[in-house]
């Protein structure tokens, strides 16, 4: 595939090979084994001369899901990537302080899925799970070199926006322990904990420069690994389980404790991130439903813990606003004309 961009120009192609072998051994266990190849390529620059970003990943995995016994589950997954960064020429000076050897770079990183679903009586499910994902940089983020000029009081100026060949994946890691449970014949109850951390916390470049001349050619701006994050939480919820009922409801709660540990805005808040401040504590919705003969009608209601957005013009200053907790109500009706043809009218 391949895609083209007015803003930023440049020519994207995308060629990706799979092969997956899926197999059932026996009547318990379940294997998949999966190869597969990609070549990314971006040339965002405005002249050919400046060379092509791109990469190769080699990817393995493999997949066992077995029933140890009539209630007891496990299932894990292993996958390895081996990434090679390469660029066809060192890109314009005017634009990147950056080389062709920069671009000279493998990385390799391993992800698994691990999950483990117990039934310890009839009508109760305990999950528990974890799991390593990779977040490779995007060519963008390895490779973009780009000029553009910015007003400030002394006139317009030139700076480079530009990615970085040495900027690190982002891992992210889940825990999850889940209980789900039915209350009689018309309801269900479920409830999770979790945890996420993520390290190594890709950013966009912010509003002073990371690089200043001489040391580049111009103001640069640079996109970059910008600390770590890590989300804890609650989530509980209940629900209609009465599929013959024409009524149909929804109750859940989320609690959340966002901790940061970024290594960008230690002196000035300059980048735009701020899980902790922009991640509310708590949401709390339901909807309720209703369904007769061709008709249907629903009503969401939601209500958001205060907490701050932020806000940032192109290479603009960057704001901070305080949200007050907030309550959102909506509608829905819908009348099916046809089995293939329905008109609905919404509301917020």
């Amino acid at each position: 595939t391949s895609a083209q961009s007015d803003n930023i120009p440049f020519d994207n192609s995308v060629t990706v090979g799979q092969l997956q072998l899926l197999s059932k051994v026996g009547a318990n266990n379940t294997l998949r084994f999966g190869a597969e190849y990609r070549h990314n390529e971006l040339d965002p620059t405005l002249s050919a001369s400046d060379g092509v970003t791109e990469y190769d990943v080699a990817s393995l995995s493999a997949m066992w899901n077995r029933t140890l016994t009539a209630t007891l589950e496990a299932t894990g997954a292993v996958r390895f990537d081996s990434l090679s960064l390469s660029r066809t020429a060192s890109p314009n000076p005017a634009l990147s302080v950056f080389d062709q050897a920069d671009y000279d770079r493998t990385i390799e990183e391993f992800g698994y899925n691990f999950a483990l679903v117990w039934i310890p009586a009839a009508g109760h499910t305990v999950r528990a799970s974890t799991a390593r994902g990779v977040q490779v940089p995007s060519l963008v983020e390895f490779g973009l070199a780009h000029s553009t000029r910015v007003s400030t009081p002394f006139g317009t100026i030139p700076v480079g926006i530009s990615g970085d060949p040495s900027i690190e994946p982002a891992i992210v890691t889940a825990y999850e322990l889940a209980y789900e449970t039915g209350l009689g014949q018309s309801a269900r109850f479920q409830a999770a904990l979790f945890r996420t951390e993520t390290a190594d916390y890709k950013g966009i470049f912010g509003t002073a420069p990371d690089l200043l001349p001489p040391a580049a050619p111009t103001l640069q701006f640079l996109f970059s690994n910008q600390g770590d994050t890590t989300v804890n939480g609650l989530e509980l919820s209940l629900e209609d389980a009465n599929q013959a009922d024409a009524w149909r409801w929804r109750l859940s709660a989320t609690a959340l404790d966002v901790e940061d540990d970024l290594t960008v805005n230690q002196v000035a808040f300059v980048y735009p991130v701020d899980f902790e401040a922009s991640t509310p504590s708590y949401r709390l919705k339901a909807d309720l439903g209703w369904t007769q003969g061709r008709w249907s009608l629903d009503g969401f209601a939601s209500v958001t813990d205060e907490h701050t957005a932020i806000r940032q013009a192109q290479f603009g200053l960057i704001t901070r606003e305080a949200i007050d907790s907030q309550i959102e109500l909506s509608a829905r009706a819908a009348f099916a004309l046809t089995d293939q043809l329905t008109v609905e009218a919404n509301a917020a």
